[in-house]
């Protein structure tokens, strides 16, 4: 992913099986006034084919495990988000985050 010269931080949210929860998190980032620009990447976690199919979702994370304690399996997905992005800084939202005004400028 390559990011635009202005544009340093990238936004990653980890989404598992549940398409209404991402769309609220992406209603709360889209929602918010914001001065800083950012990439959105949103990686489908060890999800069912529906999830990975949508539309909004730009990356898909594979556990080698899929029966490995599943916060570990969010860390490596985590650490994953991380290591694709072309930018400096990287914020992650979870799924059930409703993102506030200025949030990202802060």
């Amino acid at each position: 992913m390559i990011s635009p010269p202005d544009i340093n931080v990238t936004v990653g949210i980890l989404i598992y099986k549940s398409a209404e929860w991402l769309n609220f998190a992406l209603e709360g980032l889209h929602a918010a006034k914001n001065e800083t620009r950012y990439n959105l990447m949103v990686v489908a976690n060890d999800a069912p084919r529906e999830i990975e199919e949508l539309p909004t979702v730009t990356h898909i994370w594979r556990n080698s495990d899929p029966s490995d304690y599943y916060i570990r399996r969010v860390y490596r997905a985590w650490n994953f988000a991380v290591k694709q992005a072309a930018t400096e800084y990287v914020v992650l939202m979870n799924s059930d985050m409703y993102a506030s005004d200025y949030w990202l400028d802060e």
